[in-house]
């Protein structure tokens, strides 16, 4: 970590959104009995709108959190800079239906599905936050990186990261 530069972590779009809509096309008719249908349609709607065009944010590097979640993409991240992470959980955006449908499969929604949804590494984070509020787009820091190789996720217990 010689190359070390210090970088807030900003996530776009919502973790797991791409997972919760799989499962709720997959499984509505099971899904309908524990949840009324209105709260399934606006879930589905919020989780829709959700996902980022790619195209919208290619001024800066990003790194898709895709298939392997946020998590996934956190480690890419932090073996693309060569560095630690401090990620606070609390921080990550992600829907509440997202978390019941995965919750629903017993799928962590962390660790799920999240096309849609990008993490951007920035020297300067207000003036990226700033250029993407001026396009529609919301973004949030969820961390920063560190000198240390750990990556830690910070909630109510700290763990580390582990290759996905």
């Amino acid at each position: 970590m010689s190359n070390y530069k210090e970088y807030s972590i900003i996530m776009v779009g919502k973790a797991a959104s791409s997972m919760a809509l799989l499962i709720l096309d997959g499984k509505r008719e099971s899904i309908a009995r524990r949840y009324p249908e209105r709260y399934l349609k606006n879930a589905a709607d919020r989780l829709f709108q959700s996902k980022v065009d790619h195209d919208k944010i290619v001024d800066y590097t990003v790194f898709p959190c895709g298939t392997s979640g946020v998590f996934g993409a956190l480690w890419d991240l932090g073996e693309s800079l060569d560095t630690g992470l401090k990620i606070n959980l609390a921080d990550i955006p992600i829907d509440q239906a997202a978390i019941e449908l995965c919750d629903f499969e017993d799928i962590n929604p962390y660790e799920s599905d999240s096309n849609g949804a990008y993490l951007i590494a920035a020297a300067e984070p207000g003036k990226v936050l700033e250029a993407l509020r001026a396009d529609g787009i919301l973004g949030k820091v969820i961390g920063y990186t560190t000198k240390e190789n750990a990556r830690t996720i910070i909630g109510p217990t700290e763990r580390y990261l582990t290759k996905p």
